[in-house]
């Protein structure tokens, strides 16, 4: 019966500490702040009873969502852009070293008809057929036109 009894007082002290006036602020800037006696200057005061009230402000919950998602997307599309800048300047560079490599091989293929046309022996000349052979291969296996 003690115990009931005891329960019983906590509870009603808890609520009467609990009912207590609060002042919600509000400044110029829409910044919402609960203080116990005044306001600062320069906002409003709205009073409450803390009988039903709540400390956190649904719209604020639902701005704070919306300014994450809304950084979320905007990092998302720079990673994307970044991405895509980055695949672009992989392609330039790789289309760059195909065109550095088949000019490489046309020079090549160039000094081996030059050399067939000098040459003397058959012997040789066989050997430079069957390296411009070699290389025109080269060319097409590179997709060189």
């Amino acid at each position: 019966m003690t115990r009931t009894v005891l329960l019983g007082l906590t509870l009603l002290l808890a609520n009467g500490v609990a009912d207590a006036e609060v002042q919600r602020c509000v400044d110029a800037h829409g910044a919402v702040s609960y203080v116990a006696d005044y306001c600062p200057a320069g906002s409003r005061a709205e009073t409450r009873s803390s009988g039903a009230f709540s400390v956190v402000d649904p719209g604020a919950g639902r701005d704070a969502a919306l300014a994450d998602y809304r950084r979320d997307v905007a990092t998302a599309q720079k990673q994307q852009a970044r991405q895509r800048a980055a695949r672009e300047r992989q392609a330039a560079d790789d289309a760059s070293k195909q065109a550095t490599h088949c000019r490489r091989l046309q020079r090549r293929l160039a000094d081996l008809t030059v050399q067939q046309g000098v040459a003397v022996r058959a012997t040789k000349r066989r050997r430079l057929d069957t390296a411009q052979r070699r290389m025109q291969q080269q060319l097409a296996d590179a997709g060189c036109a």
